[in-house]
């Protein structure tokens, strides 16, 4: 069937095909995860630990997000004196 313009509309998602492929797929993985790791071989699959242990977000190798000199409180009063400021000062 063709929807308005010509144009075919797109296909429903269709969540139990999605669950099941899901599911296949891990099953897979796993499979082939445990074969691997009971041969002793480095193969293609690898920890996850391992591709990302220099740039964790919960470890010590993270960049604070703020600069350690100017914590989020002392920001916030420094934007404040100046919104005040711009509110108390006529044009």
């Amino acid at each position: 069937e063709e929807g308005e313009g010509g144009k075919v509309p797109p296909a429903k998602f269709n969540a139990q095909d999605a669950s099941e492929w899901l599911s296949a797929r891990y099953s897979s993985v796993m499979e082939e995860y445990d074969k691997q790791k009971q041969s002793g071989k480095k193969g293609d699959i690898q920890h996850f630990s391992d591709l990302n242990a220099e740039r964790s977000a919960w470890t010590g190798g993270a960049k604070p997000i703020i600069p350690p000199k100017d914590d989020f409180l002392h920001q916030l009063q420094v934007s404040m004196t100046l919104y005040q400021q711009r509110k108390d000062d006529p044009k």
